[in-house]
């Protein structure tokens, strides 16, 4: 096993695979918490500090059709 650079390493039997430093730098970014101090867009529930938590409103309403038909996106809380 060698590290020729940060982002990947060669593995004997499986060739280039992305590095321990890599896979951890994605995962880190992927863990980013978006805060968007907003009211449910349907319902007007909140103020929701973050998008998770506006998108937990969504699953506790799923029986709702009004809930189930609007396409919540994070792009637009951004």
């Amino acid at each position: 096993m060698s590290t020729d650079d940060l982002e990947t390493m060669s593995v004997a039997g499986l060739g280039e695979v992305p590095s321990p430093q890599a896979v951890r730098e994605n995962k880190d970014g992927r863990k980013k918490t978006v805060h968007i101090n907003a009211d449910c867009p349907v319902c007007g529930m909140g103020p929701y500090a973050t998008f998770a938590k506006l998108r937990g409103h969504f699953g506790n309403e799923s029986d709702d059709p009004a809930h189930q038909q609007y396409d919540l996106s994070i792009d637009d809380f951004q």
